[in-house]
């Protein structure tokens, strides 16, 4: 995450909970103090076009490996929050622009931010040329 800041760009973390709920479980992963917006009615996913995920999107194989994985480290699983079909996303927002989208074809799914980052600001460079 340092280099996604120290690059000029912030990270805002969009949810489904309450921030009770939130809370917790960011401090869990390192992001108490990461910007972040409760989005109970789910409209930031669908300003974004963030789609609700069906069976091949939950319960492909990938997502099973990806859940055996974070067993083993210790990430148990425990009771959903939130909508568990709702697709997650990634955006890079500079003056009411995309300079990058992510958007995921699996619950799994999540992209290498600092490269997400890079590949947008090397666009936005590009198009100032």
């Amino acid at each position: 995450m340092n280099a996604v800041n120290s690059a000029g760009a912030r990270v805002v973390l969009v949810h489904m909970v309450d921030e009770s709920v939130a809370a917790p479980l960011m401090a869990e992963h390192g992001l108490e103090n990461a910007s972040r917006v409760s989005d109970p009615d789910r409209k930031l996913y669908e300003a974004f076009g963030l789609e609700r995920g069906g069976a091949g999107a939950m319960l492909a194989p990938k997502v099973w490996a990806c859940g055996i994985k974070a067993s083993l480290a210790g990430h148990l699983p425990r009771r959903p929050k939130g909508d568990v079909r709702q697709m997650p996303g990634a955006f890079l927002v500079h003056k009411n622009r995309i300079l990058n989208s992510f958007r995921a074809k699996t619950i799994s799914d999540k992209p290498d931010l600092e490269s997400f980052v890079r590949v947008g600001l090397q666009e936005q460079v590009k198009k100032q040329d």
